[in-house]
């Protein structure tokens, strides 16, 4: 199988027989022979979870997927079409599970995390013209399809609710909130790569449309926040190159904001780059990240 999941014809009988210890979650029983020969496809996995499915009939006939419990993460900032979800080898979520209501979806349920939402929250979010029965079909829909593709509890329902289960699944957005959480505005704007869902568009879900643009510019907000308060950090510490550097993100993120350009021309001027703190005054675009290193090395 080359490392990927895969189907295991199993006998004709339901299994009875405890797991492997080298399996540390095993979602149904199996076959000791089972467990050897999946924990030899996933060598690399801490673990792993088998799920097993009964076909009735004449007979019974067990098919086990195994999948290996490494966390998903979710990726939803940057220069994306789409938000993406990754595995430790590659994507995860391709094909149908790839659609853009699956998408919108799990970007709805990551922004609300560790808060649930209601079913009808997303039925008006994300199918706005579709009537009661049709929209909850297709959420049914929805669900069982990243369900398949990400394991049964990677969506959790508590009565109407929904919710991400965090032991399954992880996210760029809740890096980004603990490290404003902890304090760390570092570490928030390690993991903010672009605007969230930058480029992707839902058609038809004006309100979906309205609350990701709230979002990303919400999320835009803060880290600016956090690029200036590196920048102040250096300058207060007494490195003018940090400082600049900072300064120099902040201003493009924030190219109209005549304060934080005033504040990018000063720390130009004080690493000697007088040519870039006068050609910033004269509106020109902050330069390159080594130009202000390179001119005081000069």
């Amino acid at each position: 199988m080359g490392g990927r999941a895969g189907w295991y014809a199993a006998g004709r009988q339901p299994y009875n027989e405890g797991g492997s210890s080298r399996c540390a979650s095993v979602a149904s029983s199996l076959t000791r022979e089972l467990c050897r020969t999946a924990t030899q496809e996933f060598p690399a996995a801490a673990n792993l979870v088998v799920r097993g499915y009964t076909r009735s009939g004449a007979s019974w006939q067990r098919r086990v997927r195994v999948v290996p419990v490494t966390p998903l993460r979710c990726t939803h900032f940057g220069c994306l079409a789409s938000a993406s979800l990754d595995g430790p080898d590659r994507p995860v979520v391709a094909g149908r599970a790839a659609l853009r209501q699956r998408v919108a979806l799990l970007a709805l349920l990551a922004i609300e995390h560790p808060r649930p939402i209601s079913r009808d929250k997303v039925l008006a979010c994300l199918w706005p013209e579709s009537g009661t029965d049709e929209a909850r079909h297709l959420l049914r829909d929805t669900l069982y399809i990243l369900r398949t593709a990400l394991g049964d509890d990677a969506v959790l329902s508590t009565g109407d609710d929904l919710r991400l289960n965090p032991d399954r699944l992880s996210s760029d957005l809740w890096e980004f909130e603990a490290a404003f959480a902890r304090d760390d505005p570092e570490a928030a704007v390690g993991v903010y790569h672009g605007p969230f869902l930058s480029g992707f568009h839902f058609a038809g879900a004006d309100e979906f449309e309205r609350w990701a643009e709230a979002q990303r510019s919400g999320l835009a907000r803060r880290y600016g926040q956090a690029l200036e308060r590196l920048a102040e950090r250096e300058t207060h510490a007494g490195d003018p190159l940090k400082a600049v550097e900072w300064w120099r993100r902040l201003a493009l993120e924030d190219p109209g904001n005549s304060r934080v350009a005033l504040r990018y021309m000063q720390a130009l001027a004080a690493v000697g780059d007088r040519a870039g703190a006068h050609a910033t005054c004269n509106g020109a675009h902050p330069a390159p990240a080594n130009r202000a290193r390179g001119t005081s090395r000069r």
